[in-house]
């Protein structure tokens, strides 16, 4: 009898029973295991008992008392199951506790939308919250996910990020929030997002998005008025609704950019009143990326998705990529991570506007502007290689698997131009070319790739197939002129 493997299990999709399946092979890198126990179908209980009862032996009328008790008996059994499996999914206050510190530390400066001081306090009082109990687990699954923190143990019970996820879910679900909307809702939705898009749930990630949009708007944060949201359930923990508007707007478009998809938020953002109305060093950080995404809106391009035509001319491209690299380096009083995200975000932009010139056959090997060669990916990968190098991989886990898409498509658009075109990798002796480029950046964010193993399997053997056909330094070097310690130097200055 065929059976599904262990990950479809988990993603509720049909399996064929192979080893591997079919969907876990088609994804490189993932381990096909049949480790869950396979559970007894049918009924918990026999009727054979019951229907073995001669006729004759069963009663023959059920007054409306006896019937009335038996359903009560029935209800008070149902209940009590409830209440203890409640009480049992239940996420300890120590554990959000935990989660929500780490957010605090590595994760405000990404989403500075919850106090978390001013939540642990909602969370501590007595009595129930449901509203600040349910954002709370949102964020706990999302921040878990984003940092890749190892499950939670506390007394025999070990909670991970799925499992309070779930909890979330369950929870939510006996609320009226689509009914009564307020802030924490929209943030609710907004962190599940985050959640399902970590963990590639494309389809439940699109939907959370736009279930926070809708939720958004129907507080009216979309509008150019005073925070009118603020009535309707203002909170101490959370940010007003202007810069929960603003989040929602920029995770919209790179979710859309990035895998193809429709935008529902068609107008842009007006980022002066947001200035005027806000201050903090985390919310400056959320605007100055937010001004990136402005830019390519005032271009008119993204009607926004990179597979799609859309008009534009090659002055348009032309001129929109002098804006981004006359961009100013984004300040250094800045968190490392918005610094960071700053960073990759407009290479990735620069990157995507590079091939659209490309798909419109506006590129020539002798055009006097860069940017309409097959050169300028490599100026992009040495720019980002430039700048990431003063972080560490640790700094960018905070952003997420989008800035490793964004990373991923800067070195990913190099190696393709270096595998059509082995005459860019050819450069004089000493200097370092295209091809250590894209050998650095793969260095970078390999640690990080080791979770998307399609991802990894591509960019690893694209850049093991630059390096080899690329010419090597070494035979460059004249060795008739050079002592045999210049030889040594030079070996070593290689090998670094």
């Amino acid at each position: 009898m065929k059976r599904a493997c262990d990950r479809c299990i988990n993603r509720k999709v049909r399996c064929d029973g192979s080893l591997p399946c079919v969907r876990c092979s088609s994804r490189p890198g993932l381990s096909c295991t049949y480790l869950t126990p396979t559970r007894k179908r049918g009924p918990k209980f026999s009727r054979l008992r019951h229907l073995r009862v001669p006729f004759q032996d069963r009663p023959t009328q059920c007054t409306e008392k006896d019937e009335r008790s038996r359903l009560v008996e029935c209800h008070d059994v149902r209940t009590s199951t409830l209440q203890i499996k409640e009480h049992d999914s239940r996420i300890p206050l120590v554990v959000l506790e935990t989660i929500i510190e780490a957010y605090e530390t590595r994760m405000f400066p990404v989403w500075p939308v919850i106090g978390s001081e001013s939540l642990l306090q909602q969370l501590r009082k007595p009595g129930d919250c449901i509203d600040a109990y349910v954002v709370a687990t949102a964020l706990s699954a999302a921040t878990m996910a984003q940092l890749h923190l190892p499950p939670m143990r506390y007394q025999s019970q070990m909670f991970a990020s799925e499992d309070i996820e779930r909890e979330c879910r369950r929870v939510r679900a006996t609320s009226e929030y689509r009914e009564q909307p307020d802030l924490r809702g929209v943030l609710t939705s907004f962190f599940l997002h985050v959640y399902h898009a970590k963990v590639d749930n494309q389809n439940s990630a699109l939907l959370y998005i736009q279930e926070a949009i809708a939720l958004a708007r129907l507080l009216h944060l979309d509008e150019d008025e005073d925070e009118r949201s603020c009535e309707n359930g203002s909170c101490d923990e959370l940010a007003n609704g202007k810069i929960i508007y603003l989040l929602l707007w920029v995770t919209e478009r790179g979710y859309a950019i990035q895998y193809g998809l429709p935008i529902s938020l068609h107008h842009t953002v007006s980022l002066s009143s947001i200035k005027l109305s806000t201050s903090g060093t985390c919310i400056q950080g959320l605007i100055n990326l937010a001004s990136l995404f402005v830019t390519f809106d005032s271009s008119s391009i993204p009607q926004f998705s990179r597979y799609k035509e859309f008009p534009v001319s090659k002055d348009q491209l032309v001129g929109l990529e002098k804006i981004f690299a006359n961009t100013p380096a984004p300040l250094k009083h800045l968190s490392v991570a918005q610094q960071a995200d700053f960073l990759a975000t407009k290479n990735w932009m620069q990157t995507l506007l590079w091939q659209q010139a490309m798909s419109r056959g506006f590129l020539s090997s002798s055009s006097e502007c860069e940017f309409m060669t097959f050169r300028y990916p490599a100026r992009v990968a040495r720019e980002s290689l430039m700048r990431i190098r003063l972080f560490s991989t640790g700094d960018l886990i905070p952003l997420g698997r989008d800035q490793l898409v964004k990373l991923f498509e800067v070195a990913n658009t190099l190696a393709d131009v270096l595998l059509c075109n082995t005459q860019l990798a050819k450069h004089s002796s000493g200097q370092l070319g295209p091809q250590d480029f894209l050998h650095g950046l793969y260095q970078f964010i390999s640690p990080m790739l080791e979770l998307d193993g399609a991802c990894d399997s591509m960019l690893r053997q694209k850049t093991a197939e630059v390096l080899v056909r690329t010419p090597t330094r070494f035979w460059q070097l004249e060795s008739g002129t050079m002592s045999d310690n210049e030889w040594m130097t030079g070996t070593k200055l290689l090998n670094q």
